[in-house]
């Protein structure tokens, strides 16, 4: 099962998406619900980037993307928090569909709530 949260840390000003699992939903390289969570999880890394890039964030993303294991931290300037906000938010819609879609294979809590699809 692949486990996606969202979080807020209201102290540091900071917003977290953590990946963790397998959706062990097909044979390794070809599992796409995987594949699905992924490419998620890398285009929101790569936002973040972008967004560092622009001076958008106080410092850089804190980014891991390993296999079965993944995060992103990102802490914006106070100008710019909705629009980093709205970036994780669409990558949050991206994982309800997918958990909507999958839910054997998917659970997502958003921002502290369990999701039910």
């Amino acid at each position: 099962m692949i486990n996606v949260s969202f979080t807020q840390d209201r102290e540091s000003q900071s917003i977290i998406m953590k990946v963790s699992g397998h959706a062990n939903s097909g044979e390794k390289g070809k599992d796409i619900i995987c594949s699905a969570a992924s490419i998620l999880c890398y285009t929101l890394a790569q936002s973040m980037e972008f967004m560092y890039e622009e001076g958008e964030l106080h410092k850089r993303p804190h980014i891991s993307l390993k296999e079965g294991d993944a995060f992103v931290i990102a802490k914006p300037k106070t100008a710019n928090y909705n629009k980093c906000l709205h970036a994780f938010f669409i990558i949050q819609v991206g994982y309800f569909l997918l958990a909507r879609s999958h839910p054997d294979f998917v659970e997502l809590i958003t921002f502290g709530e369990p999701e039910t699809a």
